[in-house]
C-alpha cells in the first residue's frame, strides 16, 4: 500500500521532486508516495498538475543513485506536465464509446 511520508523519511527523494517541480514550472509540488515493494518501479498520476502524485517503490530507491533517481523523477514529472493521465482517460472513454457503438 503506498503511503505519503514526511520530508525527513527520505530527504533526497523529496529534494529531487522539489527540484524537478521547479525546473518544470509546475504550479504545485506533487504529493510523494513510497510503495513498499522490492520491484523497482515508479509512476505519476493525477488529471491536473495541482492534484498530482509521484510514487516510487522501495526497491527503486534502494537500487538507484541520485542521478538515476533524478532521471526517473524527471520522466514521471513529464507525465504530469503533459497531462498524460488526463489524455489516457479521455482516450479510454472514447475507445469505450466507439467499441460500444460497434
Amino acid at each position: 500500500m503506498p503511503r505519503k511520508f514526511p520530508r525527513d523519511v527520505h530527504p533526497q527523494l523529496f529534494n529531487i521532486v522539489e527540484e524537478m517541480t521547479i525546473a518544470s514550472n509546475l504550479p504545485k509540488m506533487p504529493k510523494i508516495f513510497i510503495v513498499n515493494e522490492e520491484a523497482p518501479n515508479a509512476f505519476a498520476t493525477g488529471r491536473k498538475p495541482e492534484d498530482s502524485v509521484v510514487a516510487v517503490t522501495a526497491g527503486l530507491l534502494s537500487q538507484l543513485n541520485r542521478d538515476e533517481l533524478q532521471g526517473v523523477i524527471a520522466h514521471e514529472i513529464s507525465h504530469i506536465v503533459n497531462r498524460d493521465v488526463l489524455f489516457m482517460t479521455f482516450a479510454g472513454i472514447m475507445l469505450g464509446c466507439y467499441c460500444n457503438y460497434l
